[in-house]
């Protein structure tokens, strides 16, 4: 075990052609890491994947450090991560999202609901902080605060670029099915505004709940049948009406009485009214991830059309101690 491990990071963000990096690179001007030792790379294209895969081949450093395009990074996060690279045996750690103080209600109470048992299930550690630091699994991965050493990202192929999103989820799944090291650390915290209207929550969901199928059955353990729960659900009120009442609405009267729980939990915890949102985006999650399962069924992978363009922009490099835009490769 190294104590201040200071390896070369690359910190690598995916973006969409023409969209500004000022917010991204003033948050890492602000980084407690001696300068020299980061590289940061934006890849430019619409397939965040592929994007991803290619940022890593063109990086130099021995740590990928992946973000989104709208984090918030606070001036410790990547001592706290380096220190536990100085164990050569992890390979990976995993951080979580939060939303940003001043984002928008939608976004504030999404984020509740997925760092919530009754939103989140098991998955629901990506949110919030939850326990101490642990070995991590692919449940713990996202990729807007997640870290991996080069060396395995490459021997492993990268991310599947036929999946968006969820290709995090196969890529650490097959990880740790090969028995790698990987840690979650719950002090690890980056800030975002993910998903501000309800149309964008719903949208992302359903998604979510496509990509569940995407991404396959290989290496699923018994935790990861729980994200069908609301596949059920969804069948049972479609029959609910035709179905006597009793004992048959027992189960929706449950349903209610969690849903009032776990609104009320998240209103009080937060002490904001905004908590009273989840009481909509429950449901909403539930009903719209059951949906994008069952589309996830009856279609198939969209298969992509050879490579799709991106460019890779090296906004600093290693040796250097400000952020530019200057170098430039394809």
């Amino acid at each position: 075990m190294i104590v201040n491990y200071e390896p070369k990071i690359t910190i690598l963000t995916p973006f969409p052609p023409g969209k500004n990096y000022e917010k991204m690179l003033s948050s890492l001007g602000a980084l407690d890491y001696p300068a020299e030792k980061m590289e940061v790379i934006v890849v430019e294209g619409r397939q965040p994947s592929q994007q991803r895969n290619r940022g890593v081949e063109a990086a130099g450093g021995e740590i990928i450090y992946f973000l989104d395009d709208d984090c918030e990074l606070t001036p410790d996060l990547l001592r706290k991560v380096m220190r536990h690279y100085g164990n050569p045996e992890v390979k990976a750690v995993a951080g979580i999202a939060m939303a940003k103080k001043g984002s928008p209600a939608i976004s504030i109470a999404s984020h509740m609901v997925l760092g919530s048992v009754f939103g989140g299930c098991t998955i629901r550690v990506k949110y919030r902080p939850v326990g101490k630091l642990r070995e991590a699994n692919d449940k713990h991965f996202l990729l807007c605060n997640a870290s991996i050493r080069r060396e395995v990202f490459l021997a492993e192929g990268g991310l599947r670029e036929d999946l968006y999103p969820g290709e995090e989820n196969e890529f650490f799944r097959r990880l740790h099915a090969k028995g790698y090291a990987m840690l979650y650390d719950p002090e690890a915290v980056v800030h975002r505004n993910w998903r501000s209207t309800l149309g964008g929550y719903i949208k992302a969901i359903f998604i979510y709940g496509r990509a569940k199928v995407d991404q396959g059955f290989e290496h699923y353990q018994l935790p990861d049948y729980l994200f069908f729960i609301p596949l059920l659900f969804l069948f049972y009120l479609l029959a609910l009406p035709f179905l006597p009442c009793c004992p048959y609405r027992a189960p929706l009267a449950l349903y209610m009485l969690l849903l009032i729980f776990f609104s009320l939990q998240e209103t009080i915890v937060s002490r904001s009214h905004i908590g009273l949102l989840t009481f909509i985006l429950f449901p909403l999650l539930h009903l719209s991830f059951a949906a994008g399962i069952i589309w996830g069924f009856f279609s198939k992978i969209r298969p992509r059309a050879g490579k799709v363009p991106v460019t890779v922009r090296i906004l600093k490099a290693f040796g250097e101690t400000q952020l530019s835009g200057h170098h430039t490769g394809q």
